[in-house]
């Protein structure tokens, strides 16, 4: 529900839009002659990429959380391996945040899983041309694109909690504390 305004006087035929927010999680597996399926649960709300070279299954299950509406999490699986994988992740932004609906700061917060990456940006223009801009915090762990290493049948959940300025007065202080808490548990319960 963020929209980046252009002024009622800059377009009149389309106001305002959709704010874009980059992905912050992996989005693939990197890996030489990878084979990749894709398959989308409309029952179960997920997005799932299975991937498949001789030394291991991987899958990314992706989705919005269903009670923590500030939550994305990618899941990463191993399927089949020889002892552990190292499953090489691509596809997020990492600590570049791109798109022109936001002006973005990039720094770095210490969370319960280490040191986390926190982009904080505010809307360039309100929605109608009027009104407060909105401040996006996006909070996710600084390795979430990169490697993870798994046994297999071995789980891994990768979060990003995202808060607004619609819901609190602190969203950055209210991304830390939502993926604090979704970090906190195994990725089975979560």
């Amino acid at each position: 529900g963020v929209f980046n305004g252009c002024g009622a006087s800059s377009c009149k035929m389309n106001p305002s839009q959709r704010a874009a927010v980059s992905p912050p999680l992996p989005m693939h597996v990197l890996g030489d002659e990878m084979k990749a399926m894709a398959a989308l649960d409309l029952v179960g709300a997920t997005y799932t990429r299975r991937y498949k070279n001789e030394l291991f299954d991987a899958q990314l299950r992706m989705y919005a959380h269903r009670s923590r509406r500030n939550l994305l999490v990618t899941e990463v699986t191993a399927t089949r391996s020889t002892g552990t994988s190292s499953i090489h992740l691509g596809g997020s932004f990492g600590a570049h945040p791109s798109g022109d609906s936001f002006t973005w700061e990039v720094y770095t917060r210490r969370c319960v899983t280490g040191e986390c990456i926190v982009w904080s940006g505010t809307t360039k223009e309100a929605e109608i041309g009027i009104g407060e801009l909105v401040t996006v915090a996006v909070v996710f762990d600084r390795n979430s694109s990169s490697v993870v290493h798994l046994q297999p049948n071995e789980s891994q959940a990768l979060v990003a909690a995202m808060c607004t300025s619609l819901d609190s007065a602190n969203p950055v202080a209210a991304a830390i504390a939502e993926y604090n808490d979704a970090t906190s548990v195994t990725a089975m319960k979560l």
